[in-house]
């Protein structure tokens, strides 16, 4: 990204923050095809296949990075044109009648429909995530008491093959009392 500062730079500030937004909108709906899958997945017991979609997810997650400084960047230049630190969409919108660039009206234009398909996109992968780590929870705990169960049964098995040396002589049985 080339940094000017004429009312042109603007205009193709706005334009790269657009591009931007738009490259993390379909990274997201990558995303959030991927989460669906790994919910399927996981549904099914396909461990192996969960953990290589999961792989998938992570990669995205480092493009997202590198997408979200390119944004951050475009809105630290757009800063000048605003006159505010951080611009938010209404101090862009607000912009619009102060900058001379027809390209930067044009950007911010398709700014408010961009963002909300970005926020509701965002707001589906939250829920298809938060699902499937509650189906992880959930297998986590029910593992647990599998095992819990195995060592129990293991414990019990030693009882009645090989009784305690220090107790008396005669074995006993858990369920024997007296």
């Amino acid at each position: 990204m080339e940094v000017t500062t004429g009312p042109e730079s603007a205009g193709r500030l706005a334009a790269d923050l657009v591009a931007a937004y738009a490259a993390q909108l379909e990274a997201y709906r990558e995303w959030l095809a991927l989460a669906r899958r790994a919910q399927q997945h996981l549904q099914s017991e396909d461990l192996d296949e969960f953990l290589r979609v999961h792989a998938n997810k992570e990669a995205i997650t480092g493009r997202l990075q590198d997408m979200e400084q390119r944004v951050q960047a475009c809105r630290r230049g757009l800063a000048a044109f605003v006159g505010t630190k951080e611009p938010t969409l209404s101090q862009l919108q607000q912009a619009v009648g102060r900058v001379a660039d027809p390209a930067f009206s044009q950007a911010v234009a398709g700014l408010p429909q961009l963002l909300e398909e970005l926020r509701t996109v965002m707001q589906e992968l939250q829920s298809v995530e938060g699902a499937t780590e509650a189906m992880l929870r959930d297998r986590l705990l029910s593992l647990r008491a599998d095992i819990t169960q195995t060592q129990a049964a293991r414990r019990a098995t030693r009882a009645y093959q090989k009784p305690d040396a220090a107790s008396d002589s005669e074995p006993r049985f858990i369920d024997h009392k007296g």
